[in-house]
């Protein structure tokens, strides 16, 4: 299995002050700015699937998939072997699969190569390879890189201990062949500190050819709207500012997860 193509394209109204953007993955198209659905285990919340086939407007949906929703079915999912759009009955949308939960956030136990999820069963450790082989069992449109949040207030000491799991953890995903099966977001990550944010962008760019947006996570997690406003725009600011330099100009996917809804956006030069 070969990802699908992944593009997009935005369309600007200066008198009207609007600007709107669309996805293209594979034969499914998606407008944006919207929102992606929450699930759980799969299922839109108070939505049954003909309920979500048959909303108004826009014949494709994008659906959060939680990782620790499908990693208590993995076993399933490699016996079934044709990922989670069939095994869901979901082939009509676009499924993200987030560590992430936006319902709610605690801060997860982590280790040098592994992080702890929760499942129905209790919390179990989960390794980079466990992460990057049941990416491969799910085949979603888009996965992230694995990443931790961190709690706003989190010390400066714990904030760089996860940074750097973090940046460690992408080296080793992106350098398999997971981008060969599926679209990959990378998660900048850092809380509130500038520096860690800005080192998380430059681990980025190493990828650029191999990513097809990223990822502004961290938010809902005790900041003020005042804070989160402005730790965005200089977390955007950042990513052109580098890919710029990098000669990387383009237009480029940003995905903002916030406590209790994720925000799909498109965001050019």
């Amino acid at each position: 299995m070969t990802k699908p193509d992944f593009s997009f394209e935005t369309t600007e109204n200066k008198e009207e002050k609007y600007r709107a953007g669309t996805i293209k993955v594979g034969n499914k198209t998606y407008e944006t700015p919207s929102l992606i659905l929450y699930t759980k285990e799969g299922s839109p919340v108070n939505l049954t699937k003909d309920l979500l086939n048959n909303l108004p407007h826009e014949k494709t949906h994008s659906l959060q998939l939680l990782f620790s929703d499908l990693y208590q079915f993995k076993d399933v999912l490699e016996k079934f072997g044709k990922g989670s759009h069939e095994f869901l009955s979901l082939q009509e949308h676009l499924l993200f699969l987030l560590i992430r939960d936006s319902s709610y956030f605690n801060e997860q136990e982590f280790g040098e190569d592994s992080i702890s999820v929760t499942t129905r069963k209790g919390k179990t450790k989960v390794t980079i390879d466990e992460y990057i082989k049941v990416v491969k069992m799910v085949k979603p449109d888009v996965v992230t890189t694995l990443s931790l949040d961190l709690a706003w207030e989190s010390s400066k000491k714990r904030a760089v201990r996860i940074s750097n799991a973090t940046n460690q953890w992408l080296t080793k995903f992106m350098e398999s062949d997971v981008s060969n099966y599926t679209n990959t977001f990378g998660v900048v990550q850092g809380g509130k500190y500038d520096d860690l944010r800005n080192k998380s962008i430059e681990e980025l760019l190493k990828y650029t050819e191999k990513l097809s947006g990223y990822i502004l996570s961290g938010f809902g997690t005790g900041e003020t709207n005042k804070e989160r406003n402005e730790v965005i725009k200089n977390t955007i600011v950042s990513i052109f500012l580098l890919l710029f330099i990098n000669s990387f100009g383009r237009a480029i996917v940003i995905l903002i997860i916030y406590y209790q809804f994720t925000l799909l956006e498109q965001i050019t030069k």
